[in-house]
Order: structure tokens, then C-alpha cells, then sequence
């Protein structure tokens, strides 16, 4: 188990990653508090992408009834592998897949094994970009940037595992959710922590929560994301700037760079290819202010948050309070040194 900046210095020197303790019983935040909505009273994060891999596999080699998944990218043979013994041994899947990477040898084995509780998201208009893993009805449950990702790749990477009210909150919303029941059973889940757009029922809770975020003064923000842009978000980060340190860690910015920079936005371009090289490469986002962290899996892109372009995207973020945030600090230092 990892604690203060050892898994930084671990990735530093041979990209190995861990997982530790979010603070236990921060106690549920006030609605107009940050984080957004609500915060995880307890979690264990996971810091990088092999961490996120072990984690998986953990919670599907415990399964017993039940594993429902949100995937975007099934890749990682060792996921498929647990997966599919899970399934033999009487487990049933549910799988909320997206439709424009449904396709490969070792997605149709998950998809046969799934049957009838394969379930996709198409673009256009709908697309699927969460990443979570359920099991057994809400026991136990993990958020991640990538759940399933090519063996060997290395990146800067965060999820949370939890259980309690907000893991059954979570299997509620899975790919065989009802309908009829869905919007106020995101409004809960938002509530304990967990935001999620959904273009099934029109939720924009994870797109909230990253304004809100923003929006918030007092600490100084750090950004890490994969890819910023965003008119919007350009223009509530320079607001923020005017009163808060506002620094942005990215390998891709579109056109609002110059006005970012102009508002007093610090922005740090990171080389991706040499990022690659030195299995440094940032992948999710995470918005750390005050000691509070919201993780998740959308890029901050007006067409992946805002649903421009036809494009309505299933995106999750966990609100944390009592997290190590210091990890990301390093890790922010770490990813734009030379």
C-alpha cells in the first residue's frame, strides 16, 4: 500500500503503481460544497494503470452472482480471460459497451458470454466512455479511467473502488437499468458522489461537477487531463484565475491556449510521444483543489462533455474528499519535467 508521493517516486523509477486509503469518514458533503453534490465517505484509489488492472481482476475472480461493467475498450487479455471463467462459473454479465469499439476476437467471447445482457451505446448520437465495474448487485465497486487496457502501457492514471451505499446506487444504473427508474436513481448516486452523464436519461451530473469544480474559489486548481477543449470551461477557468493559481496539465489544447494563457492560466504542454517513451502519458482527468480531487473518465472536450457534434457520451467522475491529493501534485510535477 502506498502513501504520500511513494507510488510518484515508483513511477518515476520503474512506472510500477499503487493503490491507498482515502480518508474514511469525511462524512457527506453539504449540495453547495466541493466537491459537487456530495463526496465517497471511503475509498481506496488506485494509481495507475496497472493498479487499475489489479483492482479489476480482484473484483471479478470475488464475483459471485452478478458483474455488470461499463466498458469503452476491451483490450486487456488478462480482464477477458477473468471475465469468461466468472461466467463458466455460473456469474452472470452485464456489459454496457460502446458500439464504435464492439468489435475484435476478444469482444465477441464477452459479448457470447454475456448474451442478453450485452447491451450498447451507438454514436451518433450516443456513445459509451464510462469505465466501472460492479459486483454482485453493489458489494463492491470500481470508477476507473481505463479498466481494460494493452498489457505494458503505464500511464498516469486514477480510479476508486468503494462498496456501501454508492457501489448499489452504481449497479442500479448498469446496462439492464430500469428505465423508468433512472433519473432518480443518478440523482441519488450524485448525491453519495458519483456523477454521471447519461444520454439514456439526459443526466449532465458529470458535466456539473467538473463546472462546479471550477467554478469553486479559494485553493489553487490543478487540472490534469488528455485533452482540453473547451470555449466554456476556457472561459471559467480564466474567471478562476483572477483570484486562484490555476495550472493545466495536458498533452492537447485546441484553439483556446492563447486565451487561457492571456486569463493567467499556467498551461503545460506535455510531449505525448516522449510521454509514451517514458510510459508517463496522462490518460482521464482529475480536477485537485483544496485537497479535494473529482476523477474521471471524460476529457474536458465541449463535444465529450457538452454533447456537440451529435455526440451524447456516458461519462462517470468520482467526488472524493480526504484523498491523498499530494499524489497528484507530484504527479503533475513528474509528467511535465523534462
Amino acid at each position: 500500500m502506498g502513501h504520500g508521493t511513494d507510488w510518484v517516486e515508483r513511477f518515476r523509477r520503474d512506472g510500477s503503481q499503487s493503490s491507498m486509503k482515502a480518508g474514511a469518514a469525511v462524512g457527506r458533503l453539504a449540495s453547495d460544497a466541493w466537491p459537487p453534490f456530495g463526496a465517497l465517505q471511503a475509498a481506496e484509489v488506485h494509481a495507475g494503470t496497472a493498479a487499475l488492472r489489479s483492482a479489476t481482476n480482484g473484483i471479478v475472480r470475488r464475483a459471485q452472482t452478478r458483474l455488470d461493467l461499463d466498458v469503452f475498450r476491451i483490450t486487456d487479455r488478462s480482464v477477458v480471460k477473468d471475465l469468461l471463467q466468472a461466467q463458466r462459473r455460473g456469474v452472470t454479465l452485464g456489459v454496457l459497451a460502446d458500439t464504435e469499439n464492439a468489435s475484435g476476437r476478444l469482444v465477441r467471447r464477452l459479448r457470447s458470454a454475456a448474451g442478453d445482457g450485452w447491451v450498447e451505446l451507438g454514436a451518433p448520437p450516443r456513445k459509451q466512455h464510462g469505465k466501472a465495474i460492479v459486483r454482485d448487485r453493489g458489494v463492491e465497486a470500481l470508477v476507473g479511467t481505463d479498466l481494460a487496457d494493452k498489457a505494458g502501457r503505464r500511464r498516469f492514471e486514477l480510479g476508486a473502488s468503494f462498496g456501501g451505499a454508492p457501489a448499489r446506487a452504481l449497479a442500479r444504473i448498469g446496462p439492464t437499468a430500469d428505465p423508468q427508474t433512472l433519473g432518480a436513481d443518478l440523482t441519488g448516486l450524485a448525491r453519495l458522489g458519483v456523477l454521471v452523464n447519461d444520454p439514456r436519461s439526459a443526466s449532465t451530473f458529470a458535466t456539473q461537477a467538473v463546472e462546479r469544480a471550477i467554478e469553486q474559489r479559494g485553493t489553487p486548481l490543478l487540472i490534469t487531463t488528455k485533452s482540453f477543449d473547451s470555449d466554456s470551461l476556457a472561459d471559467a477557468l480564466g474567471r478562476r484565475a483572477q483570484y486562484d493559481p490555476v495550472d493545466l496539465v495536458t498533452h492537447h489544447v485546441g484553439g483556446v491556449r492563447k486565451d487561457l494563457e492571456r486569463a493567467g492560466v499556467r498551461v503545460h504542454m506535455v510531449d505525448e510521444a516522449k510521454a509514451d517513451r517514458a510510459r508517463r502519458t496522462i490518460h482521464g482527468t482529475v480536477l485537485e483543489s483544496g485537497g479535494q480531487v473529482l476523477m474521471g473518465s471524460a476529457y474536458l472536450d465541449d463535444h465529450v462533455l457538452y454533447g456537440s457534434s451529435g455526440r451524447q457520451s456516458r461519462e462517470l467522475f468520482v467526488a472524493l474528499a480526504g484523498t491523498p491529493a499530494d499524489q497528484t501534485r507530484a504527479a503533475a510535477r513528474l509528467l511535465r519535467s523534462p
